[in-house]
């Protein structure tokens, strides 16, 4: 349960990192070490994928959107961003 608890400590501090820095650096350092202890950490995921998405890594961020749906399916709003941010990425059908 500890071990629980670290990890969902570090994903919390990861969001202040990047407010502060708006750098890679401080996206990566402690949403990754959260999501390494934790790799089907959804909040973790979607925190990931929005930060990635307003840098505009769209693609990146699609991918941790769609990894994140594929651990809770019901998520709010992240089908949203997985359809435009598809659009964008892949391109609509004909």
């Amino acid at each position: 349960m500890l071990f629980y608890h670290y990890t969902l400590k570090r994903n919390k501090l990861s969001w202040p990192s990047y407010c502060l820095q708006r750098k890679r650096i401080g996206l990566s350092s402690h949403r990754a070490q959260a999501l390494a202890r934790e790799p089907r950490h959804f909040g973790a995921l979607t925190g990931l994928g929005m930060m990635l998405q307003e840098m505009g890594e769209d693609k990146r961020a699609l991918q941790a959107f769609r990894r994140a749906l594929e651990i809770d399916p019901h998520l709010q709003k992240i089908p949203e961003f997985v359809k435009a941010l598809t659009d964008k990425v892949e391109g609509r059908d004909i």
